[in-house]
């Protein structure tokens, strides 16, 4: 697998995208709190995709968020 940005390395990448995911864990999301974790999907590779789980419990990871890039700055 080849990283998705020009001259890093698939370890900064995987740091870039869980800095990028848990930067969103203090903002509600339907009224709940929850501790976002990045999530590489393999149909789109380049894609930011950020996976839930409420904070108030150890659920296993509810909503799926992509975040457009407005928010990967």
């Amino acid at each position: 697998m080849q990283p998705c940005r020009a001259n890093v390395s698939l370890l900064e990448e995987d740091i870039w995208r869980e800095q990028q995911c848990g930067a969103h864990d203090d903002t509600p999301y339907g009224g709940e709190l929850f501790h976002w974790r990045a999530h590489r999907d393999d149909t789109e590779p380049c894609a930011l995709t950020c996976r839930g789980t409420p904070q108030h419990s150890g659920l296993k990871p509810e909503p799926c968020l992509h975040l457009d890039s407005m928010d990967q700055n």
